[in-house]
């Protein structure tokens, strides 16, 4: 079995695309550390990874996949990947389960504003390799947020698994898509755990400030020049988050999504 990278910058929807990816193919996935140990035994459709993100990816742990064939690039807006990030990093600072917990608002402020620069560096730079190191031809861009949309989510769903198993038969119709997504994403019946995100402790909005809003917006126009085929359109909807996010910031500093959609022509 020839396995296919999934990249993304921690607090994309790894976890969630790992359990749709096995849910859609009937296949168990792995990631670069191979802690289940199916990696290494060559038992698994998807591998993933967060390389070559320095804060969550061992390089000598992913030396070995560097030439795997082709790739999903999962994509999350970084004025959300960033919080669900430290979300996590929160979580493991204060052995906390996983998943578990949102950091308080105070604490998420005093760490962006110490490591914001750094991470959105991060988020571009997992961005830019993996729209480098495969042609357009040998990988799809994946988004968060069409993933966890009901009217965009099955049909991303059905274009990954399609990727992934490279012209072999799914492990459910198509008309069944639909299905398995509501039992990954809306139903978590897989875990008996309720929709949306399961952390609890605290509002979900996580603010910026006017400076750090500007300076993703212009990082963003300079990741469309780059990509505007592939990217462009994913991008566009990022920004107009950004826009809104930055009218808000007199009242409430919150932040809102709205479904992109991807493209995977040059």
């Amino acid at each position: 079995m020839s396995p296919t990278i999934i990249a993304s910058y921690p607090g994309s929807g790894a976890k969630m695309t790992w359990k749709l990816t096995r849910a859609i193919t009937g296949i168990m996935t792995g990631d670069d550390y191979n802690h289940n140990g199916l990696v290494s035994k060559g038992q698994v459709v998807g591998i993933k990874t967060h390389y070559p993100s320095e804060c969550c990816c061992d390089p000598d742990s992913f030396a070995p996949f560097l030439n795997v064939d082709q790739s999903v690039l999962l994509l999350r807006n970084p004025m959300n990947a960033l919080p669900s990030y430290h979300n996590f990093f929160h979580e493991m600072e204060n052995k906390l389960e996983n998943h578990s917990t949102r950091a308080p608002v105070e604490v998420w402020i005093e760490w962006r504003d110490e490591h914001f620069e750094e991470h959105l560096a991060t988020w571009l730079h997992v961005v830019k390799f993996w729209m480098e190191h495969h042609t357009y031809e040998h990988r799809i861009i994946i988004t968060y947020e069409n993933l966890v949309q009901r009217e965009t989510g099955p049909t991303e769903l059905y274009r990954l698994g399609k990727f992934v198993m490279r012209g072999d038969e799914l492990a459910n119709p198509e008309e069944d898509v639909p299905c398995v997504w509501d039992y990954i994403v809306n139903a978590r019946a897989d875990e008996g755990t309720r929709k949306s995100s399961k952390r609890s402790g605290g509002p979900m909005e996580r603010p910026y400030s006017a400076d750090q809003l500007k300076r993703m917006i212009d990082e963003l126009k300079a990741l469309k020049e780059l990509y505007p085929g592939q990217l462009g359109q994913i991008l566009d909807g990022y920004m107009r988050t950004l826009y809104r996010s930055q009218e808000l910031i007199p009242d409430t500093l919150e932040t809102v999504s709205e479904p992109i959609h991807a493209s995977n022509v040059e």
